[in-house]
């Protein structure tokens, strides 16, 4: 089972998996995320992962099946506008890098109209060739 995580409302107050909170911008608040903890953002625009890492905290959003990793900022500059701005900044990453989906198969129904299709063109030349030459045949016919 997953350990619980923190989750920082658009508010700006902290819920904690031991039932206490804290409102961004405390003193407590601070020590808590100098202690790199991570958390998760559950804000308006949306919702990221945000964990610590080299100076400072990182979002961490999967959109349309590949994660997506932007700096936030460090532990004590973090506020909300800024991790609105980053949920925004991955959504934008991830539909610029959305797969190009694939065409429709043809189905067996298409497949085989046009296998009929090209076989009525055929029939029609080959029903033309026969008109031409009986029409060229008659006169040696009549000549008999």
């Amino acid at each position: 089972m997953a350990a619980e995580i923190a989750v920082l409302s658009a508010s700006g107050v902290f819920s904690l998996p031991d039932g206490s909170s804290l409102k961004l911008g405390t003193d407590t608040c601070n020590s808590w995320l100098e202690a790199k903890n991570s958390f998760r953002y559950e804000g308006k625009a949306g919702n990221v992962t945000v964990r610590p890492g080299k100076g400072g905290y990182y979002a961490f959003k999967r959109v349309h099946g590949k994660l997506y990793t932007v700096f936030v900022s460090p532990a004590l500059d973090l506020s909300i506008s800024r991790l609105e701005a980053v949920i925004g900044d991955l959504l934008q990453k991830g539909e610029d890098n959305k797969p190009i989906a694939a065409p429709p198969k043809q189905t067996e129904m298409d497949q085989m109209k046009q296998q009929l299709t090209a076989i009525e063109q055929k029939l029609e030349a080959v029903i033309g060739e026969m008109a031409e030459l009986r029409k060229n045949s008659q006169p040696y016919q009549n000549a008999v």
